[in-house]
């Protein structure tokens, strides 16, 4: 739904079945959902090989088959001559304009020859330093016992875990599995190695031993580099990890500054600053760590007993992740939201107040559908602020998050309605807002089927993560 009020131009249908009726397929979804009420008016693709009928998927809705032409070849030719099926070239040539791809300094469609001479196409534009940027940013420190963060320009650094140096292959880093990714990456090692080499020390490193030989003697930290094989078509078999507990458990009986790094892609570049506190760490949880696979509830995994058709009927309902572990009262082992910092903030003066004068109930009925759905729900209705102050001796980013309440029977406790990222030298303060549309403080009524903003008081909460939460007020509709 944001997405597609943000101006998506393409949605792609799986391989799943809906109420028994395939994704490319389910009209219901596509023509129902999501170009009727949602208002898309961008093309849908199928997966590769996701399409299962010609003409019917056509009525479904579906507008482009991927990778060939699949099911419907002549059939749909004939199809579109006698007027049977509309809109898809539309959709599609649409998509194209709208994402100016008619521009004279759009790159050409394919790549150049190896034997064809031509100027250098720098696609990059700049994202590099954008996407370490967002790396650094999305970096999250969940531990940090007596301060062994930020580390001092050790001289003696030990590197374990084979992720700590990645192989890249002909097609990707081998981090992503096969077929994905770059064929040039900095590797952890290389960039711990470059550092501490700079710093005028040594490092150690062994990259496949699950009990490695005692760190050296004078070593300051010891690195861990954990992470589980999966990729497209092959899920990891269960949350735990066998060959990465055994080897974090062995590095830190002998090491007592041992620092445990789970990382995606290019790691080395974003994350090492925040190492050595160039960079605050300033990213959040964006799921619940538990203490136990239990907490979770039933998992879907390769011991459960699924039959030759796997279904899911969703009975948990909106109650998943932190939502669930606040319904049962569960505590988690890290929450959803939760990140550290090498500095302190404290949260004051909460307050709250309506934009214009909301009315609840549903939406008007003779209003236009625009991208995104219903204009009205995208209208904002309540304003909340609240103080920040950074409480510590360095500069950094906290991320202030609202939660709300709805006043209706079956909903979560609170939901995340938003979050802000605000930047603060030590000692500095300041006010962060949180707009709040209709949808935000609406549910589904499924008599109804659309959005309903109830009456009632709304719980109010903001605070550094789902538990962790500083203020607490209500307002009412």
């Amino acid at each position: 739904m944001d997405a597609i009020r943000e101006g998506a131009a393409s949605v792609m249908c799986s391989y799943q079945r809906s109420n028994n009726s395939y994704g490319c397929q389910n009209s219901k979804l596509i023509n129902g959902v999501l170009k009727g009420e949602l208002g898309f008016e961008g093309f849908l693709v199928s997966d590769w090989g996701a399409q299962h009928s010609g003409v019917a998927s056509a009525n479904a809705g579906l507008d482009l088959v991927m990778p060939s032409e699949g099911f419907w070849g002549a059939s749909l030719v004939e199809a579109v001559n006698n007027g049977s099926v509309a809109h898809m070239a539309t959709r599609i040539l649409a998509a194209w304009y709208y994402t100016g791809q008619d521009g004279a300094d759009y790159p050409a469609v394919g790549v150049y020859s190896n034997l064809q001479k031509h100027a250098p196409v720098d696609v990059q534009n700049g994202h590099k330093a954008l996407i370490r940027e967002i790396g650094a940013a999305g970096t999250v420190l969940v531990k940090n016992v007596n301060g062994t963060l930020p580390l001092k320009s050790p001289k003696f650094l030990s590197v374990y875990g084979y992720d700590a140096a990645l192989p890249p292959s002909p097609w990707a880093s081998t981090s992503y599995g096969p077929g994905f990714g770059t064929d040039e990456i900095n590797t952890p090692f290389q960039a711990i190695q470059d550092r501490v080499i700079a710093d005028g020390g040594i490092v150690k490193w062994d990259f496949y031993s699950e009990n490695p030989s005692p760190a050296y003697v004078n070593t300051e930290a010891c690195f861990v580099f954990i992470n589980a094989w999966a990729s497209e078509g092959y899920d990891r078999p269960s949350l735990k990890d066998d060959f990465s507990d055994n080897l974090v458990n062995n590095v830190a009986a002998n090491c007592p500054n041992t620092i445990v790094v789970l990382h995606s892609a290019e790691s080395s570049t974003p994350g090492i600053p925040q190492l050595y506190g160039d960079v605050n760490p300033s990213g959040r949880l964006p799921y619940t760590v538990a203490h136990a696979e239990e907490d979770f509830g039933v998992l879907l995994n390769s011991s459960a007993e699924t039959g030759p058709f796997p279904q899911d009927d969703f009975t948990e309902g909106l109650f998943i992740d932190y939502r669930g572990f606040d319904k049962d009262d569960i505590s988690p082992r890290y929450e959803f939201g939760f990140g550290l910092s090498y500095t302190t903030f404290a949260y004051s003066a909460l307050a709250s107040s309506p934009v214009g004068s909301p009315v609840a109930g549903l939406p008007d009925a003779d209003v236009a559908i625009v991208q995104g759905g219903h204009p009205q729900l995208w209208e904002e209705v309540y304003s909340v602020t609240a103080q920040v102050h950074n409480t510590g001796d360095v500069a950094g980013h906290e991320v202030a998050q609202l939660y709300v309440g709805i006043p209706v029977d079956g909903t979560p406790i609170r939901q995340l309605r938003g979050f802000e990222r605000v930047y603060l030298e030590a000692g500095a303060s300041a006010t962060v807002e949180f707009k709040l549309v209709r949808r935000d403080l609406s549910f589904w009524d499924v008599v109804a089927q659309q959005w309903r903003l109830p009456e009632g008081g709304f719980d109010v909460w903001v605070g550094a993560s789902s538990r962790d939460l500083k203020l607490n007020g209500t307002f009412t509709i």
